[in-house]
């Protein structure tokens, strides 16, 4: 049974820098589980960045630094991401992250499924067909691509690009989903499956937005935050 009122993301006086030039300034937010929580603002204002914060996918961009803190409800602990002590491959399968452009693996549908799990260590072959099968289902995209698994990922159309990316971020089970711009270079039709599908993701895990579309954040989120001029606020 969730928990309403649980906190999933607890951040404290961050700041984050690109060399010299400040991104955030002393940003203090909370956001809570099992809810989908979007962040909006201007152009260029760090919404990407702030959700690779989330999974320290920032901490290979020459000169980029942090400061403060975040931690994240992992395993039912909360848990200092930028503590020395948290795996990074640990803090990836807890903290998934599907991008704007889809980016599927130079590889087969299936192969596209079976990488995270293999990474993970799973070998089990009727394990590994049983997860690709459930998290095909998941994203919507099993039955048109049941009969086509040995054929290249890039070869799916766009909207289904995104939902087997989707799916692949989701087999190993995440608890959080970073979703950033994940319907902005689809068509209606393909945007509103992915819509559907995000919303059905909050009973499984927690969802944190970018969005530029206004209409489609409130059809999504539960809580809106608003970054500009290196803060957040509540909308």
């Amino acid at each position: 049974m969730v928990e309403e009122d649980k906190i999933k993301i607890e951040i404290e006086n961050l700041s984050f820098f690109y060399g010299e030039h400040r991104i955030f300034h002393d940003v203090s937010t909370k956001m809570m589980a099992n809810k989908i929580t979007a962040v909006v603002g201007p152009s260029g204002q760090g919404k990407s960045t702030f959700l690779m914060i989330m999974n320290r996918l920032w901490e290979n961009i020459p000169q980029a630094r942090l400061e403060g803190h975040v931690h994240i409800l992992l395993k039912n602990r909360m848990t200092d991401i930028y503590a020395r002590d948290v795996s990074l491959p640990d803090l990836r399968r807890s903290v998934g992250m599907v991008f704007q452009k889809s980016n599927p693996l130079p590889m087969s549908i299936y192969k596209n499924m079976a990488f995270p799990l293999k990474l993970a260590g799973i070998k089990n072959q009727a394990q590994i067909e049983e997860k690709v099968e459930a998290a095909l289902r998941d994203a919507f995209l099993w039955n048109e691509v049941k009969d086509r698994l040995s054929h290249d990922a890039r070869s799916l159309s766009g909207g289904q690009q995104q939902r087997l990316c989707i799916a692949r971020a989701l087999i190993i089970g995440p608890e959080l989903m970073l979703l950033d711009e994940p319907t902005s270079s689809l068509d209606a039709r393909a945007a509103a499956i992915i819509e559907e599908l995000i919303l059905l993701l909050k009973k499984r895990c927690t969802v944190f937005l970018v969005s530029h579309h206004m209409e489609q954040i409130a059809r999504l989120a539960d809580t809106v935050m608003a970054l500009e001029d290196g803060k957040i606020k509540p909308v």
